[in-house]
């Protein structure tokens, strides 16, 4: 079980949408909000791409901000979407995209054939974490830790072994903010020890996670994926190039022998594999059974997308949501090209210490299109991240 105690070991929406184009200059930032065109509502982690190693993802509430280059074309794509393609006259502070049509583009996969599919998937999984542990990639990051008393946020790059799931990062540059009132005690404070980057290494089949370890995941061996969880629901569907999809609900079936509450956290989520290579491209789940800071329950809530340009099985962005009676803590996490070569520096326990001890370097903020603050996030520590911050 992750006891949060230990992860963080701390005391510690109204949008506008306007539908009209936006001015047009060799290079334009464009801020806007992805909605659903039946029925207007947000659209999160909406995948933008711009060209290779250029492009952004919508956060939990739809919105993104991207830098937009004269001649750009921007492709947005979200599993039950269509796609949707806008060149520069094009741009609106709102985009629309259209839900795929449902019904018999929808067809329900047999026991049988969903348990070959997750065989392999687990099977897959577990070679290439093994395969490729050593690859690496590089990730800008943001957490935000919120409660009455002080709210903090970090952001800032780091480089990460991804196969599978994400662990043993090493720091490249990043900032942090406070927001705290002048009375606060400073006992009320978080702690220098906050470690949430531990969080991060979270995914349905994780290797060299520590903290996660007596958690009980669905695809890091089959015996316990088949002993302890459902997937009767599971389905396949087209896109609309034809392409079929599995969707494959995972439930925990609460057989697992009791143990004490802090060992009896269960992962459990919604998988997309696609059909034709097996491969998994996107994990919707929540950890039950969680408790933070000894016994406070919490939820825990995550959504990952992959990809494999590089042959195996890796995260490109991700997301994670918690909260309970004391706080709640977001984080975002998004795959960058390699930014400008510097001392990197590794992170153990104290994220934030070793943030403090390294260089700013603001030009990172600026090549980069990063995911977009939520409004809290704006409304706590203001819209951008830029070199003035």
């Amino acid at each position: 079980m992750i006891r949060l105690a230990s992860i963080i070991r701390s005391s510690a929406w109204l949008l506008l949408c306007a539908a009209f184009p936006l001015a047009l200059s060799a290079q334009t930032q464009w801020d806007g909000q992805v909605v659903d065109a039946e029925n207007g509502q947000p659209v999160p982690y909406v995948s933008i791409y711009l060209a290779p190693n250029r492009g952004a993802v919508a956060n939990e509430e739809g919105r993104f901000r991207i830098t937009f280059q004269e001649g750009d074309t921007a492709r947005f794509s979200c599993i039950g979407y269509k796609k949707l393609t806008l060149g520069a006259a094009q741009r609106t502070r709102e985009v629309r995209l259209e839900p795929l049509p449902t019904g018999l583009r929808q067809v329900t996969v047999m026991p049988v054939e969903a348990k070959d599919i997750l065989k392999r998937l687990v099977r897959q999984l577990n070679n290439e974490a093994n395969k490729f542990e050593k690859s690496r990639a590089t990730y800008f990051f943001r957490n935000s830790l919120v409660q009455p008393e002080m709210s903090e946020m970090l952001e800032g790059f780091v480089i990460a072994h991804n196969a599978v799931n994400l662990h043993t990062f090493s720091l490249l540059a990043g900032r942090i903010y406070e927001v705290r009132p002048d009375t606060t005690d400073e006992k009320t404070l978080l702690d220098e020890g906050t470690n949430m980057h531990r969080l991060w290494e979270f995914a349905p089949c994780m290797k060299n996670a520590a903290l996660w370890q007596l958690a009980l995941k669905p695809l890091n061996t089959f015996e316990k994926l088949e002993k302890y969880y459902d997937y009767e629901e599971a389905s396949s569907f087209l896109d609309e190039e034809g392409r079929r999809f599995y969707r494959i609900p995972l439930r925990y079936n609460h057989k697992r022998p009791k143990l004490h509450y802090y060992e009896e956290a269960v992962v459990q989520g919604t998988l997309y594999v696609e059909s034709w290579s097996g491969r998994l491209v996107r994990f919707d789940g929540e950890v039950l059974n969680l408790f933070v800071r000894g016994n406070v329950p919490t939820t825990h809530q995550f959504h990952i997308l992959y990809d494999h340009a590089n042959g195996f099985t890796e995260v490109s962005s991700y997301f994670l949501h918690g909260q309970n009676e004391l706080f709640r803590y977001d984080s975002h996490f998004f795959r960058v090209d390699k930014p400008l070569d510097g001392k990197e520096r590794k992170i153990k326990e104290d994220l934030k210490s070793v943030i403090e001890g390294m260089d700013e370097r603001p030009e990172m903020w600026s090549r980069y299109d990063v995911v977009r603050r939520t409004l809290l996030q704006e409304q706590l520590f203001g819209p951008v991240a830029d070199d003035g911050d």
